[in-house]
């Protein structure tokens, strides 16, 4: 209603203001959208969850000159304005709090004598307020509420658990990258540190959320000490939160003990890892008997993934029974919720799919996949976001139908995967792009098996050229998925004889990762070894001297025990007895 009352303000959920939105979107109507909201990475959570429907601009109101505030508002919005659709645009007054709330009253204040001429421009404006900004902003603008479409709050401090291992893929980065950047995170943890020295009641326990989620940017981006740092920080903050309030802030210890496990857990730290899961397991089960519906799921997170550290140590029965332990669980949750619970159903049909796989249940494996993959499509129908996992669960089935000598049923599984991938990379390629090039690289390893060698060099190379793009903007992330696709060309290059080409790919694949590895041998080891394995195979008919150094060098950087074994007999292929 244009011009009419002011509309009612309601607090609620990631989930429900990403639904609300999506359908004030669907309607076509133009107007401003108020949010007021706590947490943000909450509000990326929303705008990442709009995206997926429709294309979201982003405006950051930071005019250059603030008594011109509106006028520059004005142009930036009209560049959005299209004739034949009704864009939507974000818009941050975060960036006005730098120096206090001056600049956000005086920048409402114009705003306010404005209204009419802004509220009216053909789009859907979506206006980010800080909760604790809000009322200043209000108080200046009184005139301007009455624009308001929709008037809500987002209250809802995301969890940050990272999250948990859907897939073991033929390579191990991530599937999905966030899409806040370091530097946004940074700055979160900064404003509420400010805020908790002069109101710790009010804004510790939003600090311990930046924390964790800044922990969790952190091991993304490989910057694993810094990602401690933060999460022990953030546990401080919740054991003392949780000394006065238990009820209100074990589950926040619980969500940073998960997610220092998976931090052990990445850094080959099996001790403590299981430590911290073990204790976060303790306290949500506590949780759980006094509050199920609100603790459950917790606690199967912490099985699912205490379950995939007994995997990763070769203790397959107490792995699967605590999948199994996971997803009895998650289905009883289902009965009560199969929206929110059918997609953990999934990992942990996938996890298990894995398992079985791993142990050579195969049959069992594949109906796991398939549950899972018949879920994920059920919910794919009714909401894009889910197409994701579609494509994780059909790379992972194409995986098994490879190893089951299926490659046709492989390469159906791969190229649909693909196909996702690349539609939804179309629309986000900072988060999808990745995911592009990891069908191409295990396409590359399915047609090098049935000797399809110039289809398997064009996958790779495609693969290569998009890895090299990502790691020109992101080198820690990217340059070691560079160099795993460089290396498994170099191995296609031997296989068909064409030695100059291996030596050169594997060359530029170990000049990558040595610098990596040395820094941080626990991370990069298992890469480094592979990689100068390959090497020494490459060199060593001919200059046995140079294979010797490189099976050594790569024995000394080997963490897996299998490998280490094939590593040395290398070594005794190519070095002189001692």
């Amino acid at each position: 209603m244009i011009g009419g009352p002011p509309a009612t303000d309601i607090e609620e959920t990631v989930s429900s203001i990403a639904a609300r939105i999506r359908e004030w979107i669907s309607l076509q109507i133009p107007g401003i959208v108020w949010i007021r909201y706590v947490s943000d990475l909450s509000r990326d959570l929303v705008l990442e969850r709009l995206s997926f429907a429709t294309s979201v601009e982003r405006i950051e109101f930071n005019p250059p000159d603030p008594v011109q505030a509106t006028n520059w508002f004005e142009s930036e919005l009209k560049t959005f304005v299209k004739s034949d659709s009704l864009p939507v645009v974000a818009v941050d007054f975060s960036p006005l709090l730098g120096s206090g709330h001056e600049r956000l009253a005086s920048a409402f204040q114009l705003l306010n004598l404005r209204r009419e001429s802004v509220a009216l421009l053909p789009l859907v404006q979506l206006w980010w307020i800080p909760a604790f900004a809000a009322p200043s902003a209000e108080a200046a603008a009184p005139d301007l509420a009455s624009w308001f479409q929709i008037k809500v709050t987002l209250s809802e401090i995301a969890p940050v658990a990272r999250s948990e291992s859907s897939s073991r893929m033929e390579e191990s980065r991530p599937a999905s990258r966030s899409r806040q950047s370091l530097k946004s995170l940074q700055d979160a943890v900064a404003r509420q540190r400010i805020l908790a020295s002069s109101d710790q009641e009010s804004y510790l326990r939003p600090l311990a959320a930046a924390l964790n989620a800044l922990g969790n940017r952190y091991s993304e981006t490989q910057q694993l000490k810094d990602a401690e740092t933060s999460y022990r920080e953030a546990l401080t903050i919740y054991r003392r939160l949780a000394e006065a309030n238990p009820e209100t802030y074990l589950s926040g210890v619980a969500t940073t003990l998960n997610n220092l496990g998976n931090l052990y857990r990445d850094t080959q730290r099996m001790k403590e890892a299981e430590a911290s899961y073990e204790e976060a397991l303790t306290t949500s089960r506590n949780l759980a008997k006094a509050y199920p519906e609100a603790y459950l799921p917790n606690m199967a997170t912490t099985l699912n993934n205490l379950a995939n550290l007994y995997s990763d140590t070769q203790r397959m029965k107490e792995a699967e029974a605590s999948y199994q332990d996971a997803l009895a669980i998650r289905r009883r949750l289902v009965e009560a919720s199969p929206e929110t619970h059918l997609p953990n159903v999934a990992i942990t049909l996938n996890n298990l799919a894995v398992l079985y796989s791993d142990t050579q249940r195969m049959r069992e494996a594949e109906q796991a996949y398939q549950e899972a993959l018949s879920i994920r499509r059920h919910l794919a129908e009714a909401n894009p976001e889910a197409l994701p996992n579609v494509a994780t669960t059909l790379n992972n089935l194409a995986i098994l139908y490879n190893v089951t000598q299926r490659v046709k049923d492989a390469e159906q599984s791969y190229q649909e995967a693909l196909t996702i991938y690349r539609r939804l990379a179309e629309a986000n390629p900072e988060v999808y792009l990745p995911n592009v090039a990891t069908m191409l690289n295990n396409l590359g390893i399915l047609y090098s098996d049935p000797q399809q060698m110039r289809e398997a060099e064009r996958a790779y190379q495609e693969a290569l050229k998009i890895r090299r793009r990502l790691a020109e903007a992101n080198p820690d992330v990217y340059l070691p998925d560079v160099a795993m696709t460089l290396n498994n060309l170099a191995e296609l290059y031997a296989d068909t004889q064409q030695m100059k080409e291996a030596e050169k790919s594997n060359g530029e694949a170990r000049a990558i990762v040595e610098p990596l590895w040395r820094e941080n041998p626990e991370l990069h080891g298992n890469r480094f070894a592979r990689i100068n394995g390959l090497g020494a195979q490459i060199v060593g008919p001919n200059r046995s001297g140079e294979a010797c150094h490189l099976a050594r060098q790569a024995l000394e950087a080997a963490y897996d025990p299998a490998l280490k074994e094939a590593l040395q007999n290398l070594i005794d292929q190519f070095c002189p007895p001692q």
